[in-house]
């Protein structure tokens, strides 16, 4: 292994294999942004193959997500083989495949027969497309093995109460949280500044666990809230990278002209956009071409930039 775990990653990967011991099938670890929660999936990914000679499955929702998991792997493998299966590729004669859901979803009748299967943002993992993959796996296997990685373990009921998520993971292995990880040292304090808008959300309406998004956009997306926006940027940290998280993708935008127009290199980063323009955005942004990308839906979860070091919360939300 070319890169070694962190004392609590390590305590990760033992709970889980305890877990899987006595019998236990689907688990879920719980770990904040920067932990390294993909770390631990590939220590135990690499651990399973070794011990048990199956394949196994890391599935992701995002391209974003894929490239640096299997970049992970790599590090953590030591160089084994990895096959990806997302868009035109589809390999699967390797002892790891990492795969796009969006991809799979699409080839289950092909499925090789997978050992185990790691669920990246496993909070995913009660949607329609997850559940098709994991019911054509389990045709194959009906006993694989199920490991959830996901910084938010927990859903809200109708009436506002928390769940973990039910039905798909039978144990919650190993938690730690945020503040657990600032304290002990592995994670960076953070600085919250709040800007108050003056926009009052009463009248906004909301679907499930969050805020109806066309009600909401209707009410932030605004130029005077997106001036003000930009001008807390320019006053509270003036040129670091930043990543702008919008309500949809005519705010993002919106955002976006408002910071060219204040002088600040932006763009935005979204969904439509084509693999290899999304590849070469992020590209400009980590090189520092780009010093605020404005996004909604594309790296809200699971994306991997050291180099910026402010999130603007453009969007209000209820989630915790």
């Amino acid at each position: 292994m070319s890169v070694q775990l962190l004392p609590f990653q390590r305590e990760a990967v033992v709970a889980v294999e305890d877990d899987w011991a006595v019998g236990f099938q689907a688990l879920l670890v719980s770990l904040p942004t920067g932990a390294g929660k993909t770390i631990v999936g590939s220590e135990i990914a690499r651990r399973h193959v070794a011990a048990h000679g199956t394949p196994a499955l890391f599935l992701v929702p995002s391209d974003e997500i894929l490239s640096q998991t299997v970049e992970k792997m790599h590090l953590v493998c030591d160089g084994a083989s990895v096959g990806v299966v997302q868009q035109s590729r589809v390999e699967w004669r390797h002892p790891i495949v990492v795969a796009s859901v969006w991809t799979l979803v699409r080839h289950c009748a092909a499925l090789p027969r997978f050992g185990l299967v790691i669920s990246d943002e496993a909070h995913h993992a009660e949607a329609r497309t997850w559940q098709d993959i994991y019911a054509a796996i389990r045709r194959m296997h009906p006993n694989f093995l199920h490991l959830g990685l996901t910084a938010t373990p927990f859903r809200q009921d109708k009436d506002g109460q928390e769940r973990r998520i039910e039905g798909i993971f039978e144990r919650l292995s190993y938690s730690r949280s945020m503040f657990d990880l600032i304290a002990a040292g592995y994670l960076v304090h953070l600085r919250g500044i709040c800007v108050s808008t003056g926009t009052r959300l009463d009248a906004v309406r909301t679907h499930g666990e969050d805020f109806e998004e066309a009600s909401l956009a209707k009410i932030v997306n605004t130029p005077t809230r997106n001036q003000l926006v930009v001008e807390s940027y320019r006053a509270y940290c003036p040129g670091r990278k930043a990543i702008c998280f919008a309500v949809n993708v005519p705010h993002a935008q919106a955002l976006m002209q408002e910071f060219c127009r204040q002088g600040v290199p932006a763009a935005t980063l979204l969904g439509d956009l084509q693999l290899s323009d999304r590849r070469e955005l992020r590209r400009r942004f980590r090189t520092g071409a780009l010093t605020v990308i404005c996004t909604c839906g594309v790296v809200d979860e699971g994306y991997d930039e050291p180099s910026a070091d402010v999130s603007i919360l453009a969007s209000p939300t209820r989630s915790r």
